[in-house]
């Protein structure tokens, strides 16, 4: 349940395969993979089961600071072709990121803007936020669910906005789906 992705690209009507893909930090049971999204020379990857409590993007291939110390906290992986070789670029995560949030159940790009639904996120704050200062969240709830919003500028991403229902609720698990 480690996972990968697979790129295969098509010339005429010949298809060959281009990459495989896993994650820099891969462990066992991460579900890589689950969500993927692509746009132009863009893949995102979802591994909603990985387990670090990492609450910060981490661009590069070198994840030696994350770790498994939660369980089911989830994460997004980017990765960026050019001349036909793909690169990691980016370690997405969130900045109130616990246990069974399940960050990257589901996933979206569109241009420099990725979506990232977290279903089992539990706070009960009704607000959208537009920074990474996520400290007015909370865990008083129960599969709430939120939708997070990163931005690409050149090679480097940030969270742009945190997204919760306006009528916010436990079950909801707000975020199962996501698009852009």
């Amino acid at each position: 349940n480690n996972g990968a992705a697979y790129v295969l690209v098509r010339d005429g009507t010949t298809w060959s395969h281009q990459a495989y893909l896993k994650s820099p930090n891969n462990s066992n049971n991460d579900y890589f993979g689950d969500s993927i999204a692509i746009e132009d020379n863009t893949i995102v990857v979802g591994a909603f089961y990985e387990g670090s409590d990492t609450t910060a993007i981490i661009h590069g291939n070198d994840l030696s600071g994350t770790n498994n110390n939660g369980a089911v906290n989830g994460a997004v992986y980017v990765f960026v072709r050019g001349s036909n070789i793909w690169s990691h670029q980016a370690y997405l995560k969130a900045p109130n990121n616990s246990d069974d949030d399940r960050f990257g159940r589901s996933i979206a790009i569109s241009g420099d803007t990725i979506v990232v639904g977290a279903t089992n996120e539990n706070s009960t704050t009704t607000a959208i936020i537009h920074d990474n200062d996520l400290s007015s969240t909370n865990s008083s709830g129960s599969y709430n669910g939120a939708v997070y919003v990163f931005v690409r500028d050149g090679t480097t991403w940030s969270l742009q906005a945190y997204l919760k229902a306006p009528n916010n609720s436990n079950g909801d698990l707000f975020g199962e789906s996501v698009a852009i």
